[in-house]
């Protein structure tokens, strides 16, 4: 069961030899941690989560980030 203010679930998942799940549940609002990609077994490297989510919404279009914060699409342009 899930806590009600950490109702998101980040998984990363390892399928070498013994298959094993990292799980982090996360909330509105938190911080994303850094999670691990599998690239062999045995090995991973530790993915930025939060910094890359920012980076990119700071790079996005204005009307991009209006509809993702408002719900509401942009007109399209009359041609």
């Amino acid at each position: 069961m899930l806590k009600e203010d950490k109702d998101r679930i980040l998984a990363s998942y390892e399928v070498g030899g013994v298959r094993v799940a990292y799980v982090e549940p996360v909330g509105v609002g938190d911080t994303l941690p850094d999670m691990p990609l599998f690239l062999a077994n045995d090995f991973h490297i530790p993915v930025p989560l939060e910094p890359t989510y920012q980076a990119t919404w700071d790079a996005s279009p204005e009307e991009l980030r209006i509809a993702v914060e408002t719900g509401v699409l942009p007109e399209p342009d009359a041609d």
